[in-house]
């Protein structure tokens, strides 16, 4: 009995001992995702800014450097040593960009990406509670180690042919040195900018003078100068790299008391000729100016991570810095950011929709109420006290809504590390452009629109865009171009995927569709029509599996999880020139404005931003064309269908006055017939489970707060078979 006991006490131990883990994993997990976000942005953008010769911004370095020490530092304080290991490599790699050791282009930095991947997958494995992969990490670890020994260059040190004070040399830190061989090995001239200033006004007057110095270079190092200076005043050197001659700068700095000095030109000729400001000597009047890369701004010369945050933030806070305004901001923006679990947003918003279902139901009492002459009053005082809640429940409904919004920079950002990863993997030059990345949508939206536009822009990288040398060959330049746009029209946001590539083969599609029993040889489809065919299981028109992509398949999964979240999906293609591919997706899914109507015995909710308009319709103004009903609206027809015939509803009054509901989606069109219009509701969507849930055309239920539930029509579902039936009729 005792030994039971001690079991299950044992066994409840464990329990709680996971449940612990469980939690500080996730807080973990929570901490670095965005720390892991941060590194793969500045990675991202340290790769676009670099050139052709490999030269890179060393504040992003840093930055990336810094990034990685706080997410082992981080690891460290959870015991996850496997996450504090890989880190720790990262550190090296980046330190070793820092100071000159390994080249941009070398084995160990094209490490990086696949790096923060994995570091990726594993936070994944932990939040999941499957642990995390030690050795699969271990295996990456001793690639990172070898990858390191193989990149280091071999160079000589150009810092013995400069002309400058030993003492001075001795002075710079290792990472100073490697920004002066880096200059000098890209071609720069390197001067000595000495000055004097009041102590009293030392880092306003250096922050002005390092300011001027940044707008033609770089500062390499800030040091006090040897000389001599009264004792109200300090003295010091600035190390400069920059474009222009000696005589150049000293023309810029426009400062009493400063001694130019040119210790290294392009030419390689080391010189001492120094001239002040005040006297405007030539000094070195035959340098000339070598073509640099990159001009580095903002770089203090700060040699390790505690020097560079120490001038970072004094730059910031003290000295009036320029772009010490913004980082401040930056800063300010962080800490006012706070984290909320889904879940909890979840919650509210179901919080906000009961409330709302209440509302329904109180207004629905008032107009009975207002009905009755002896409680007229009151319901005119309970209209007015609804109307109150109403007008509060929407700022709520707002703001809540406002916090669940997030921007499709995220997605971009993981289209940018598939971009990368990919071009590399299929050796294809090509650029990926973002447009509209401050465009908000659901955060739920969001995280289901990742796996379709991954997929999207997957079969682009891999299908659509040619090689070099077909791209050469047909007059294109050498580099893919994929553009995504993202723009907000209403209460729909519309992406394009537009590529340069190869365009679809529309009669290799139609050979499939027929070998596939999907058409016959003698259906004549238009153009759109057999582009739209692509979007059907099984359809491809490749015969060999690639490792990226498969043989293409797959959109029509991208369409079925679109259309799950209210969206839709078409295509658009010119042999020879590219494919486009338009994606129009709701803003949100949480409460939406919905147009009651009412056919037969049954009533049905229809999302109002797909309801373009709405009119009463005579039996004799319904024509046919091509077998299908149709309206002449404007003077073109409109594809009608009836409600009740979809849903084959008992009652419904085909022969008397219906009125026709015009929902969009896209270019697409359709009118949907219907007996009765009765107003506008706020709807609570919430999903449906048994045999009504395989019923297509509808996207869930709603309450009207009257005690009814009714059902949510899928507009994108009900106007894309409508419109596809009509076109291959």
């Amino acid at each position: 009995m005792a030994a039971e006991k001690s079991n299950r006490k044992s066994q409840g131990s464990d329990a709680k001992a996971e449940k612990t883990k469980a939690k500080e994993n996730h807080e973990f997990v929570t901490e670095a995702e965005e720390i892991l976000e941060r590194m793969f942005e500045d990675l991202s953008d340290l790769q676009e800014q670099r050139n052709g010769a490999g030269e890179i911004n060393p504040d992003l370095v840093n930055q990336i450097f810094r990034s990685a020490h706080t997410l082992k530092g981080l690891a460290g304080m959870f015991g996850l040593d496997t996450i504090g290991h890989l880190a720790h490599r990262f550190e090296d790699i980046l330190d070793g960009l820092r100071l000159g050791r390994i080249s941009f282009n070398s084995p160990a930095a094209l490490l990086l990406d696949e790096g923060l991947a994995l570091l990726a997958i594993l936070m994944t494995q932990l939040e999941h509670g499957d642990g995390s992969d030690a050795q699969a990490a271990q295996a990456f670890i001793e690639q990172i180690d070898a990858a390191i020994d193989a990149s280091a260059p071999q160079r000589t040190d150009e810092l013995d042919a400069l002309d400058i004070d030993s003492s001075l040399l001795r002075a710079l830190t290792e990472y100073e040195e490697h920004r002066l061989r880096e200059s000098i090995h890209r071609g720069r001239n390197i001067g000595l900018v000495d000055s004097v200033f009041e102590i009293s006004a030392f880092e306003e007057g250096l922050s002005e003078l390092s300011s001027a110095v940044r707008e033609v270079g770089e500062v390499v190092s800030t040091l006090p100068s040897p000389g001599d200076a009264p004792e109200s005043e300090i003295r010091f050197s600035l190390l400069v790299a920059t474009d222009i001659d000696a005589g150049e700068l000293r023309e810029r700095l426009d400062y009493p008391d400063t001694i130019v000095q040119s210790v290294w030109n392009v030419s390689g000729a080391a010189g001492s000729t120094s001239a002040t400001v005040d006297d405007a000597m030539p000094v070195d009047p035959n340098g000339s100016a070598g073509e640099a890369p990159l001009v580095v701004d903002g770089s203090d010369g700060a040699s390790s991570e505690e020097s560079t945050d120490a001038d970072s933030l004094a730059s910031s806070l003290s000295w009036s810095n320029p772009g010490g305004a913004s980082e401040l901001e930056s800063l300010r923006s962080i800490s006012e950011t706070v984290r909320v679990d889904i879940r909890k947003l979840d919650e509210l918003m179901n919080l906000v929709g009961d409330l709302v279902i209440q509302r329904n139901a109180i207004s629905g009492l008032a107009t009975r109420l207002a009905t009755d002459s002896q409680t007229a009053k009151i319901g005119a005082e309970l209209a007015k006290t609804s109307k109150n809640l109403d007008r509060k429940l929407k700022e709520l409904q707002s703001r809540v809504l406002d916090v669940r919004m997030v921007p499709l920079r995220q997605i971009f950002e993981k289209l940018s590390r598939v971009n990368r990863r990919l071009r590399r993997d299929l050796g294809k030059e090509i650029e990926l452009e973002f447009s509209g990345a401050d465009t908000e949508l659901d955060k739920l939206i969001v995280e289901q629109l990742v796996d379709p536009l991954v997929h999207i822009v997957r079969n682009s990288l891999d299908h659509a865009i040619e090689s070099a040398e077909e791209r050469l060959a047909a007059g294109k330049p050498e580099a893919g171009r994929i553009r995504i746009n993202a723009v907000q029209r209403g209460n729909h946001i519309v992406i394009e995927v537009e590529d340069d590539g190869r365009g679809m083969d529309v009669e290799a599609i139609r050979v499939r569709a027929i070998e596939n029993g999907m058409i016959s040889e003698d259906e004549a489809l238009t153009r759109g029509e057999l582009l739209n065919l692509a979007f059907e299981a099984g359809l491809s028109t490749r015969d060999e599996v690639s490792s990226i992509s498969g043989r293409g398949v797959g959109m029509d999964i991208v369409r079925s999880n679109l259309a799950e979240m209210g969206g839709m999906v078409e295509l658009a293609s010119t042999e020879g020139r590219g494919t486009t591919v338009t994606i129009t997706l709701p803003i949100t899914l949480a409460i939406i404005q919905a147009l009651i109507v009412r056919t037969g015995t049954e009533r049905f909710a229809i999302p109002i931003n797909s309801v373009l308009e709405t009119m009463a319709v005579e039996p004799d103004e319904i024509g046919r064309s091509e077998g299908r009903e149709v309206l002449n609206l404007r003077g073109e027809p409109l594809l009608l269908r009836r409600l009740g015939e979809e849903f084959e509803i008992e009652g419904a009054s085909p022969e008397e006055r219906q009125f026709a509901v015009v929902l969009g989606m896209g270019e697409q069109r359709l009118g949907l017939l219907v007996d009765r219009l009765e107003g506008q509701r706020d709807a609570v969507i919430k999903p449906i489970k048994g045999p009504i849930q395989s019923i297509r055309g509808i996207s869930g239920a709603t309450e009207l707060g009257d005690h009814g539930a009714i059902l949510v029509i899928d507009v994108s579902a009900i106007v894309g078979d409508a419109v596809r039936r009509w076109e291959a009729a």
